[in-house]
């Protein structure tokens, strides 16, 4: 029960932070397992989109926040898929202090 009231607190915060794009509608982040996953309805969208990431890596830096790197990736969306593959995986993705607190808060 915790660990669900603790994702729905980040999904809040993340939701803040996309809210001219959309709403999460799912979060699941296992970073044992190096999972995420999301559920997200885009503004002008009839269904979720739904993505997967695999073999994620997350780092602090010394400045504060840290990066992410996804390595594995799929969604519900071809368009998605191509995206993921082209600008995403296996890039370094720096994340804000408090993007990092809640990721490591819900695991």
């Amino acid at each position: 029960m915790i660990r669900s009231i603790k994702q729905w607190g980040a999904r809040q915060l993340l939701n803040r932070k996309i809210r001219d794009f959309g709403t999460i509608e799912e979060l699941k982040v296992d970073l044992r397992r190096r999972r995420i996953y999301l559920s997200v309805l885009l503004k002008g969208e009839e269904n979720c989109l739904h993505i997967t990431c695999d073999n994620v890596s997350l780092k602090a830096v010394p400045q504060g926040g840290g990066t992410m790197v996804i390595h594995s990736a799929s969604s519900s969306r071809e368009w998605v898929n191509s995206i993921l593959n082209s600008f995403v995986l296996g890039k370094d993705f720096y994340l804000p202090q408090d993007i990092m607190q809640v990721l490591r808060i819900i695991d």
